[in-house]
């Protein structure tokens, strides 16, 4: 068995917990079908839908999934004390 630590931010997991709804209506998610198993599932799914698809779709796929989950670094750059200020 290989465990995998699965990080989402809240939009992110949102997203899963529609797809689930979705696709076992009438299902308590936290309950009947655990976070897990549904992370398990959709991407099981994902992998054959990704071994399906085109060069260029896996490409495309790729690049919009691509995007760290970091924050982007300060772009301020630091000032130095000016003399007689």
């Amino acid at each position: 068995m290989i465990s995998v630590t699965l990080c989402f931010d809240a939009h992110e997991w949102d997203r899963i917990r529609n797809a689930a709804a979705t696709l076992w209506p009438g299902t308590e998610l936290d309950r009947q079908l655990s976070r897990s198993e549904i992370c398990r599932v959709l991407t099981l799914a994902g992998l054959d839908r990704l071994m399906n698809a085109t060069a260029d779709d896996r490409q495309r796929m790729m690049r919009n999934l691509g995007r760290t989950l970091q924050p982007p670094a300060d772009k301020v750059m630091p000032a130095l004390p000016v003399a007689g200020s």
